[in-house]
């Protein structure tokens, strides 16, 4: 396939066939993408099926739904499969969307409880500040690469005592959002979106899908509120954990659900622009693979008979992605030529679509045309979007108690750039930030946040 694609591809630009050699590298890149994206249906469709069978009765709704869609689209062969597969998908996303903001609203508690913690179980310690400063700002620097450096800061600021007003808040993001001027006003939008999430609260509308989780968010809200003692510290864990442990399950199995969407779509793209004297044994195992999958009601009655099959598929999918990538690479130029022809845009397009679901992210936004410049972020428009964050922000915080509104400022100050230009400027933060508290518990608590931060990326 490669070969005969450079072929192609020096006709093409040599004027030679070129509408007939754009047809043919469509075609030879559509079946690398089929051939790629079977594969990896059958492995995760089997997983699928096991994760099925080992769920309890009352839990495997979400797994048996698409499972029938697979089974509509691979075995039966139903018309409108795509539009099928799109729509479920985007269910998947609008779930996983609520599941990040839930996340969020119980993580702001970890940094709640994380904090009473020393007061609770009497484990508050004396903490040199400068030294804890000192410690923090050799971490951030220990690494020569800016990147894992940068990281490194973010990570403890978001750690760190909140101690600035509401406006030097504000002032950083603002500042922030800056950052985002001549670029695609999208992308300021989707960062102003983040931070609303992180201030996620009871009175947000996404606990309506979620009244189980309210529940223990409100109770959760009040044992925290309480005297701080070893006893409501306990319980207020329990209730964490227990959120926490809901919607890590969902996630998970969201993220299996979305997988197996984005392979299925990927082969559904594609199939139509297939040339089948590309196919071999080894796609045939990896189809028969899909299909008795699919087709059982035990998985583990039909495990032993697709396990010797999938042993045929060693190494395979690292095979076919090497060759998709260097077709892919070599669709960038064709694709150019391609423009000329209007007739061929709707395949060019599907092949864009497909080549998105092979990105390593599940939840990419397929409906934005990434080859369309979008509006870009004017001035004007940076200040609509953040006035009305803002405001938005300010309604988050009335009534949210002080410790709460400091959890949500920390994990916004995770998400921002670095703010602070120079190495003086960030010892200088890290220092007057913890200096400022005198909250012994809370020191105590970053102290050892912090030392575990330390000792999990260097073992020091």
């Amino acid at each position: 396939m490669i070969k005969e694609s450079k072929i192609l591809l020096t006709d093409i630009r040599a004027g030679r066939n070129t509408e007939e050699s754009i047809k043919k590298s469509i075609s030879l890149l559509a079946t690398a993408y089929y051939r790629y994206g079977m594969q990896r249906l059958a492995m995760n469709t089997f997983s699928l099926m096991e994760s099925l069978a080992d769920e309890s009765e009352d839990r495997r709704e979400p797994y048996t739904e698409i499972r029938d869609i697979l089974r509509k689209v691979f075995l039966e062969e139903a018309e409108g499969a795509e539009d099928i597969l799109n729509g479920k998908r985007e269910e998947l996303l609008r779930e996983m969307r609520s599941l990040s903001r839930l996340t969020d609203a119980f993580g702001n508690y970890e940094y709640v409880l994380n904090r009473i913690e020393p007061t609770a179980t009497g484990s508050v310690s004396d903490i040199n500040t400068d030294e804890l400063a000192d410690a923090a700002f050799r971490f951030a620097f220990a690494d020569q690469d800016k990147v894992v450096t940068s990281t490194r800061i973010q990570s403890i600021v978001a750690e760190l005592p909140v101690r600035m007003s509401k406006q030097r808040f504000f002032d950083i993001i603002s500042n922030s959002l800056m950052l985002y001027k001549g670029g695609d006003l999208s992308a300021a939008e989707d960062f102003a979106a983040a931070i609303r999430e992180v201030f996620t609260d009871e009175k947000t509308g996404v606990f309506e899908e979620y009244p189980e989780l309210l529940g223990t968010y409100k109770e959760l809200a009040k044992v925290s509120g309480a005297e701080t003692n070893l006893e409501n510290y306990e319980t207020a864990r329990g209730l964490l954990t227990a959120a926490t442990n809901f919607l890590e399950d969902g996630v998970s199995r969201n993220m299996l659900l979305t997988e197996v969407v984005n392979d299925a779509l990927l082969v559904t793209l594609t199939k139509a622009d297939v040339l089948p004297e590309y196919l071999n044994e080894k796609d045939k195992t990896a189809e028969e693979i899909l299909k008795k999958s699919l087709a059982a009601e035990d998985i583990y009655q039909e495990a032993e008979d697709i396990d010797t099959l999938f042993l045929q598929l060693e190494g395979v999918q690292e095979e076919l992605f090497d060759v998709l990538s260097r077709l892919t690479v070599m669709a960038d130029d064709w694709k150019d030529y391609a423009s000329d022809y209007p007739e061929l845009a709707e395949k060019v397009a599907r092949l864009n679509k497909a080549e998105l679901f092979t990105s390593s992210s599940l939840y990419m936004d397929t409906g934005r045309d990434f080859t369309v410049v979008g509006e870009e972020a004017g001035e004007d428009g940076i200040l609509k979007i953040r006035s009305e964050l803002f405001n938005d922000l300010n309604l988050a915080m009335e009534g949210m108690s002080k410790v709460m509104k400091r959890s949500c400022m920390a994990r916004v100050l995770s998400l921002v750039p670095v703010f602070l230009n120079t190495k003086d400027e960030i010892r200088e933060y890290f220092g007057k930030a913890l200096g400022a508290c005198s909250d012994r518990s809370e020191l105590t608590a970053v102290k050892n946040i912090l030392d575990m931060m330390i000792l999990s990326e260097t073992g020091e």
